[in-house]
């Protein structure tokens, strides 16, 4: 889920272009913008409803600034100590084994996103 505050600052980036008569944006420059989710769900479990709470965010700056890329990282730990909660069995090793598989490639993922924006601001 996206929260409030998350809804907040997105909306408030974007607030200083907008024109409430006709609903355009001014933006005087593109801007290339990256978001990064990192979600405690499973790439199936995200699929359906968590693409569709962060689509309107993604909608809203591909609207002001241009072009957007999405980066996601999957099932990462939702708490720091599994055992002071319930949940399923196992689910801490199941998370260490998922970020054992896919860390490093999460983690290259943003860096190269983030130098394909830097591309784009410095051409």
């Amino acid at each position: 889920d996206r929260t409030a505050k998350m809804q907040a600052m997105l909306e408030r980036l974007v607030f200083p272009w907008l024109i409430y008569a006709d609903g355009s944006i001014t933006a005087v420059k593109k801007m290339p913008t990256v978001f990064i989710y990192t979600m405690n769900a499973t790439k199936e479990q995200a699929s359906g409803l968590v693409r569709q709470q962060t689509g309107m965010g993604e909608q809203l700056f591909q609207w002001a600034f241009g072009d957007v890329e999405i980066i996601e990282a999957y099932n990462t730990y939702q708490v720091k100590n599994y055992d002071r909660y319930e949940f399923a069995p196992n689910q801490a090793e199941i998370k260490q084994i998922y970020k054992d598989a896919h860390w490093v490639e999460d983690l290259q993922k943003a860096f190269d996103a983030g130098k394909r924006m830097a591309e784009k601001i410095m051409a």
